[in-house]
């Protein structure tokens, strides 16, 4: 089998917010080479441009990956905050960001060279919704506690690496030395 995404960079997804996740996200900003896309997921709130965030998120990162630049789309850090007495309300939007991130993938037109994704329900997600991964094989951890799966024949984008990055996982610089490996 002839790799077409041996030219393309990778593609990292972090959409996890708890506060390490933030931290090890910009130990990212100072490596060369890395393209940073800013999901802003509080349009979540306005559906026409909510849709046109996702659409330029993606075809951002579609054209940086074809282009070999890996890129980092991660989510607006801060927590969408609807006041006292929402959190129903915030938990449905935040459900809704979760199957857009999922979606981005999903959709994503560019074979990357590999794939991380970032946050527990993050990554659960884009193994199984996004590239719809039915089985995989497991390859090790890049890092204590970050397994790696290397995609079957079904999945959207058959035979990468898959990265697997809960989000309270590892030290602050672990995602960078896990970028590092791969780069």
């Amino acid at each position: 089998m002839i790799d077409d995404a041996i030219d393309h960079g990778g593609l990292i997804v972090v959409g996890s917010h708890v506060q390490k996740t933030t931290e090890q996200l910009r130990t990212l900003y100072p490596l060369p080479g890395l393209h940073f896309i800013e999901f802003d997921c509080h349009l979540v709130l306005n559906q026409k441009a909510f849709s046109t965030e996702v659409t330029r998120v993606r075809h951002e990162a579609e054209n940086k990956v074809s282009q070999g630049i890996t890129t980092v789309i991660y989510t607006k850090r801060e927590r969408l905050d609807l006041g006292e007495n929402m959190e129903e309300e915030e938990l449905k939007l935040s459900v809704k960001i979760s199957d857009t991130v999922t979606s981005i993938v999903r959709d994503f037109a560019i074979r990357p060279r590999y794939l991380i994704a970032k946050g527990g329900i993050t990554s659960s997600d884009i193994g199984t919704k996004g590239l719809g991964v039915k089985r995989a094989i497991v390859a090790g951890q890049i890092a204590p506690g970050v397994p790696v799966w290397k995609t079957s024949a079904e999945s959207k984008f058959p035979f990468i690496p898959y990265i697997i990055f809960p989000g309270n996982v590892g030290t602050v610089d672990t995602l960078k030395d896990v970028v590092l490996r791969l780069e």
